[in-house]
């Protein structure tokens, strides 16, 4: 487990000085509380492409389901 100040000082290590404050991140956990915040954090800190996955069973389950141009669309199929 990670303090938030480590973690806000260790990815402003990452983010700024090694100029990846652009790279896409996908951030997601079992405490959905933590997650937000750590989105927060990293919003604050300037990474400009940062995703709220929530949990590690919604990214699982987003894996399963098949792409949406297989699915069809909303509703057709009965789908998301």
């Amino acid at each position: 487990n990670m303090q938030m100040a480590e973690f806000r000082d260790r990815m402003r290590g990452w983010g700024w000085q090694g100029e990846n404050y652009s790279m896409p991140l996908l951030v997601f956990g079992d405490d959905t509380g933590v997650v937000r915040k750590c989105v927060h954090v990293l919003r604050e800190e300037g990474f400009t492409s940062v995703t709220n996955a929530r949990t590690r069973a919604e990214i699982s389950a987003a894996l399963k389901r098949p792409p949406t141009h297989i699915r069809g669309p909303a509703g057709k199929d009965g789908g998301d």
